[in-house]
């Protein structure tokens, strides 16, 4: 208070202040903040003085302060101040300003027979607020004594809560009040080496000079700036959760449940598959890019999150210091890989090509012109036909690539604009200024991943990644545990799925006895008879951030569905394949007695099972279903159009309501599946292939063109890792033609294939046409 009004009376134009406090600054309550603050506003603060008396005639002219020292704690546990005699001296001042303690008034409660402490506050139960007297409850300052509003607010909310449940008749509620959990020294360095271990980032103040008025001093966090001191809090440099509910408040999935304990159970499997995945390096160490002191430089999984439709902008290209559209972005190729000094020497195999990728979807997603420009030290674009997709970035969409080695990220001025320093080839120092810097992170393995796998015994690499065998990509060293995805190497989402493929065929044949002697059926609500009613149809029109909604008006559609016939629900959706749209559907099902759905947001191929899913579980057969693709259809052609984008996805809309009001419900068939494959290519995938079906018990046929095994394999002799090719394959080929569940066929063609899933007859042609047969098989 003593601050406030200090700093009050400067802005009101006193020419000098002065706080005189009889302690030393460290015993004084206010918080550092507000006392360098105070200093920084030239306020004076005396320490160790106390007012012994006014002096003036008729207008004050003088404060007279005497001299304290500190002696024995008072009840306050503070030092207490004692007078040095002979100490006085005087200042001039013409107005005095007292900071007053203050005390609860409680006498008038003594008549009622209310107990009261020897501090003269009234005894209240903590949890409760129920005094002595059956009746009368109370809480705040005549209880605790000088305290905080919030603190008077909760005590209050617990009387209101009592004295409810006292009229009522009903014992007094008693709140468990949850101390907030420490963290072991283990988990803290896990979150430490997970987040860094920074210092807190001083929030930005307005400068003395332009203190004049009443604005507020502290202008607050940057987006990035708030989210890294969350991740500080992650980290475990907070004192701990203080409970404040906050989270619970603003999640919207009601997610978040404070009052839940760790709970351990066991599980019996046969099986394990370690798929952790990996962490993006912390670039925040190197000082020099400006990760973390610069808002505008940014990791490209922020730069991803701010390009996604469900992302903080919805998707919409802004800076994080100002909201500005950027007109020019740089990336900076290798932040964290190749890095021999930090244990990390390895090339994370994907920052190329998804650099190329954000590039290509900012420019497509800016709306203003976009220029972009890659700094690399070595492009490597891994995967099938990846390196057609860097000479469409450059051909295409003039995205500028620059070998060069990055020096540092420094800003500009006070715009938000960054300078980049970098040696060309030809090894001149170059700058060049941006509006935004993404660096390229690479990939890590999760400490807490690597603790764990050494406690289970898997072997892993020097850099914390499961060690695997060249020819065995999925098995760890423990039998029965394996692995895919990036947890044993970074890998791109086509060769991550692929691998996660391999470990269910290795776990499918590993566990083949087993099988089905643990399947569950599972359970539906009745379906609900529809036959002979009209057709009440209700439609769902999805913004999808703005991949639809940034190119179409999804409200001006979603009005239109209202007007078609049988219609008698329409809304539209950030999110419809959201789980909590999904929930939203089946209400809206049984509140509106639905009997047939339309769906308009993207494309059926990937979608469609799930809508399906839902209005079953809502007691409607699957098939009662419509969907039309107003994403790929309408908003990703036609974005320069916009209104003609909006009238075909009102076209699309009314064919799928029309559609909708004749289909009927579909009862599935059961057909007989021949329970035998076809396996085409004798090379290794595909007697890998044939070996993960035999071993889970199927009959396979494994037809190859030319006269021997082995295909493009038997041209390599080893591999990168030294390894010999040759001795792998004999014995691949060995085991598969000695497998009595495995026919192989070589020398050998397709001439046909006729049939259905399930139920197929190919038609091969052996010995260079002289013997054709035919196959019947399922897959």
């Amino acid at each position: 208070t003593a601050l406030d009004c200090a700093r009050t009376a400067k802005r009101l134009g006193a020419e000098e202040v002065t706080i005189v406090y009889r302690r030393t600054r460290a015993e004084m309550p206010a918080s550092a903040e507000e006392i360098d603050g105070a200093e920084a506003e030239g306020i004076k603060i005396e320490l160790l003085v106390a007012p012994s008396r006014f002096i003036g005639n008729k207008r004050l002219s003088k404060v007279e302060l005497i001299r304290m020292r500190l002696g024995a704690p008072d009840a306050s546990g503070r030092p207490r101040p004692v007078p040095i005699e002979g100490s006085e001296f005087q200042l001039p001042v013409n107005t005095v300003i007292a900071a007053l303690g203050q005390a609860a008034k409680t006498d008038f409660v003594k008549e009622l027979g209310v107990s009261l402490s020897k501090r003269g506050t009234i005894e209240a139960d903590a949890n409760t607020g129920a005094t002595n007297i059956d009746g009368i409850f109370a809480g705040g300052d005549v209880v605790t004594g000088p305290a905080y509003v919030v603190d008077a607010m909760a005590a209050g909310r617990r009387a209101a809560r009592s004295i409810d449940a006292f009229l009522n008749g009903l014992p007094l509620p008693v709140e468990e009040r949850q101390e907030p959990q420490k963290l072991t020294d283990g988990e803290i360095r896990s979150l430490q080496n997970r987040f860094g271990q920074t210092s807190q980032h001083k929030i930005a103040e307005i400068p003395v000079e332009q203190r004049e008025g009443f604005e507020e001093v502290t202008l607050g966090y940057v987006a990035q700036e708030a989210c890294r001191e969350a991740e500080r809090c992650l980290a475990g440099h907070a004192t701990g959760c203080i409970e404040c509910l906050e989270c619970v408040d603003r999640c919207e999935a009601k997610a978040i449940d404070h009052s839940m304990k760790d709970a351990f159970e066991e599980i019996n499997v046969g099986a394990i598959v370690f798929a952790g995945g990996y962490e993006c390096y912390n670039p925040s160490e190197l000082y020099e890019l400006g990760y973390g002191r610069l808002p505008n430089v940014v990791t490209s999984i922020e730069f991803e999150r701010i390009l996604s439709a469900s992302g903080p902008f919805q998707g919409v290209l802004q800076r994080l210091s100002d909201g500005v559209p950027p007109q020019r972005i740089a990336f900076i190729q290798c932040v964290g890989s190749r890095d021999a000094k930090h244990n990390r020497p390895y090339c994370s195999s994907v920052c190329c090509t998804y650099a190329i990728k954000e590039a290509m979807i900012a420019k497509e997603h800016s709306t203003v012109p976009l220029d972009i420009t890659i700094f690399f030290m070595d492009l490597r674009t891994y995967g099938k036909d990846f390196d057609r997709y860097y000479e469409r970035a450059k051909e295409e969409s003039g995205v500028r690539f620059v070998r060069s080695k990055v020096y540092s990220v420094e800003a500009v001025d006070s715009t938000g604009d960054l300078v980049v320093k970098f040696t060309t080839e030809a090894g001149a120092i170059r700058t060049e200024k941006f509006s935004m810097v993404v660096l390229s992170v690479g990939f890590q393995s999760s400490p807490e991943l690597v603790e764990l796998a050494k406690e289970v015994g898997i072997q892993l690499n020097p850099y914390g990644f499961c060690q695997t065998m060249p020819f065995s990509p999925v098995e760890t060293s423990k039998p029965g545990i394996f692995v895919c995805g990036a947890f044993s190497a970074p890998k791109d989402i086509p060769e991550t799925v692929m691998q996660a493929s391999g470990a269910a065929g290795e776990i499918s044949a590993f566990l083949a006895s087993a099988r089905k002697t643990l399947t569950k059926e599972k359970e539906y609500p009745p379906e609900k008879d529809v036959q002979g009613e009209d057709p009440r149809i209700g439609v769902f029109i999805c913004h999808c951030g703005i991949n639809i909604g940034g190119y179409v008006n999804v409200p001006d559609a979603t009005e239109f569905a209202k007007t078609l016939p049988n219609v008698v629900y329409a809304e539209r959706n950030l999110f419809t394949c959201s789980q909590d749209t999904q929930e939203r559907i089946k209400k809206v099902i049984e509140e509106y007695k639905l009997n047939r759905v339309v769906v308009a947001s993207c494309t059926p191929r990937t979608h469609e099972p799930l809508f399906r899913e839902t209005i079953r579980k809502a007691g409607l057969n699957p098939y009662l279903f419509e969907m039309a693709n107003i994403r790929d259809q309408c908003s990703w052609v036609h974005m320069r159009e916009p209104d003609k984008a909006t009238e075909k996805a009102k076209d699309l809309v009314k064919m799928a309501v029309a559609k909708a009001r004749l289909i009927e419900p579909l009862k599935p068939l059961s057909l007989p599946v021949n329970r035998a494959a076809l396996v085409i290519g004798g090379g290794v995938a595909g007697m890998t292939s044939a070996l993960t079906l035999a071993e889970q018990g199927f009959e396979v046929h494994l037809v190859e063109k030319s006269n021997v095994l082995g295909g493009v394999a038997r041209r390599i002799h080893y591999n990168l890792d030294g390894e010999d090719v040759g001795q792998f394959l004999d014995r691949l080929v060995k085991k598969v033609q000695e497998h009595p569940k495995i026919r192989v066929y070589t020398d050998t063609w397709i001439v046909d294939v006729r049939g259905y899933v399930g139920n197929f007859t190919t038609e091969i042609m052996r010995y260079r046409g002289r013997v054709i047969e035919k196959i019947d098989h399922g897959v």
